[in-house]
């Protein structure tokens, strides 16, 4: 093989996986050469496994099973372990120990996780995990405080703000009492950070990788020994010799401690809020979907109506007619009128309703904007519980106008006047259409890119089995599935998602900023990146290249790739 060219060897080492590519590279010093600039041409990698066995459906793989399959298709790395599993599946026990000590972990334990790659669709795996190598991505875990949970979340955000980065994406999960936590926080964290994309859901538990807090042996040794074991298991060491002595433990412990970046906090009965923050060279973007019925048009959503806004205003605490009282109340959007463009003539909110019936949801699409922002009128939370529907209407027929609260984010206050206005009705097969018709147009939008891999978070409404609405098991990720077979595609059914505000008749498939918690949604964070073409890589390996390559590793106190 030391007789082959650059270039097919190069063809050679983009089948090797990350273990045999070191082991390669382990051998001479051109081979390290190769596997190094062909990692750095292949970029991001994105691979997935589940424990489900189609062929023996009464028996799941073992976690550690689970992690090799997913190992052994990747050919750097990982620094990133997204993983999934029901509260059967043990994974929080095992990942320390077999992720590397760098790779951040982040899981949601579901009562329902979702699972589709090479042909197989599931919901049946105990545990799945996805494993991701993003090299120039830097990557940091977060878990509110317990004083955080009151809806100051300083401290949080002050330490992504030392990190000096620009965090492109967040992946923010809730568990437990204080999920409700949840909204308050992403809507600081879309402020702090208005540009970057933030999807995730609410799940029945979960776990993090957080720094170390390090002990000194006499903090250890206060400590009882079933304590020790568990600390010991969060970490990643390695299990303990039977009978081994207190004294040993704290002292294997203390030694353990030494060598590691993070151990896996993993949520208590109260829960919380947890994720991981994104900068650098983040292949990631996010599509929502949520599929309506226009009342206007009485069919699909189209990117615009001849209703346009007339009479609008917008009051905050503290205004002459501002009309709530309470505990920080909100800022709100009133629309007393609505004019026809095709007609000439205008509306009340009344003779809206009269003309199209009560709606759902009423969509708002500011100038220049693509799509309508979809509302439930009078409250945000409602988007989360359709009981109040009712009551939305009954408040738009007594103040005889459209009522909106505000988030909160900047974007949300801006002027109502000029919006185009829609009505819409959720309906399940409005909902089907629409993932297809999304999935249609990520293809279109991915031309000359390879998506490689996808996570979603879907409404508990919406699977994984079919309900009222949705006719068909598993109708989100067998959309995905038709149109992207080979793409793993991981997730959870969520009890409210996270990410940017869902819209109908948009013609971008991709959004990005306005993220908040919403319901009977289908988010999706895409892993996207360049196609590779080796034949573009020109690559000179001649003897003194080699050589000084390796100099400048060893310089910079790099021995390793």
């Amino acid at each position: 093989m030391d007789d082959l060219n650059a270039d097919l060897l190069l063809n050679v080492v983009q089948y090797l996986c990350a273990r045999d590519g070191c082991r390669l590279a382990a051998t001479a010093s051109r081979y390290f050469y190769l596997v190094h600039h062909y990692r750095q041409l292949r970029g991001a990698e994105l691979v997935a496994a589940t424990s489900y066995i189609p062929q023996v459906k009464s028996r799941q793989q073992t976690p550690r099973d689970v992690y090799e399959q997913a190992l052994s298709k990747l050919q750097s790395k990982p620094n990133l372990c997204l993983a999934f599993n029901k509260p059967s599946g043990p994974l929080a026990d095992h990942l320390p120990l077999l992720v590397p000590d760098d790779c951040v972990i982040l899981g949601a334990i579901s009562s329902s996780i979702q699972s589709s790659f090479t042909g197989q669709l599931e919901y049946k795996s105990n545990s799945s995990i996805m494993l991701g190598s993003m090299k120039d991505a830097q990557i940091r875990p977060f878990c509110l405080q317990q004083h955080e949970q009151s809806g100051d979340y300083q401290g949080t955000l002050d330490q992504l703000d030392s990190a000096n980065c620009s965090w492109k994406v967040f992946m923010v999960y809730a568990c437990g009492d204080l999920a409700a936590d949840v909204e308050p926080f992403v809507t600081h964290l879309q402020n702090r950070y208005p540009n970057s994309t933030i999807v995730g859901g609410i799940c029945n538990s979960g776990y993090i990788s957080v720094p170390i807090q390090q002990k000194t042996k006499s903090e250890l040794t206060s400590m009882p020994f079933h304590s020790l074991l568990h600390l010991n298991q969060r970490l990643g060491g390695r299990t303990p010799d039977e009978g081994i002595t207190k004294v040993e433990l704290v002292h294997h412990v203390h030694g353990v401690m030494q060598t590691k970046r993070f151990q896996l906090k993993v949520m208590e009965d109260e829960g919380g809020v947890f994720g991981v923050a994104l900068a650098g060279d983040v292949p990631v973007r996010s599509m929502v979907s949520r599929g309506v019925t226009s009342l206007t048009y009485r069919g699909a959503p189209l990117p615009t109506t001849p209703f346009y806004a007339d009479v609008v205003e917008f009051h905050r605490p503290g205004d002459e007619e501002y009309m709530f009282q309470g505990e920080d109340p909100p800022s709100y959007h009133l629309i007393r009128r609505v004019r026809d463009t095709d007609s000439g003539k205008t509306y009340s909110a009344h003779e809206m309703m009269m003309k199209f019936g009560s709606p759902n949801l009423i969509g708002i699409r500011r100038p220049n904007e693509d799509g309508f922002e979809l509302h439930i009128a009078a409250s945000e939370v409602m988007d989360l519980n359709f009981y109040f529907i009712d009551r939305q209407n009954d408040i738009s027929r007594s103040l005889n106008a459209f009522l909106f609260m505000v988030r909160g984010s900047p974007d949300t206050e801006k002027a109502l006047t000029d919006a185009n206005i829609d009505f819409f009705d959720i309906d399940g097969a409005a909902c089907m259409q629409d993932m297809e018709v999304s999935i249609r147009h990520l293809k279109e939008q991915t031309h000359g890119e390879q998506l490689l891999g996808a996570v979603m978070f879907s409404c508990s409404a919406r699977g994984p089995t079919a309900g009222n609405l949705l006719s068909v098991d598993m109708a989100d990720a067998t959309s995905f599935a038709n149109g992207f077979p080979n793409v793993p595609c991981l997730g959870f059914y969520a009890g409210g998602e996270i990410g940017p505000v869902a819209r109908a008749g948009r013609q971008d498939v991709f959004r990005s900023g306005n993220a908040t918690l919403q319901g009977f949604t289908a988010v999706f964070a895409l892993f996207i990146v360049p196609e590779i073409d080796l034949g573009t890589m020109i690559l000179d390996d001649r003897r003194e290249n080699v050589e000084a390559f390796l100099r400048g590793r060893l310089a910079t106190g790099i021995h390793d790739i």
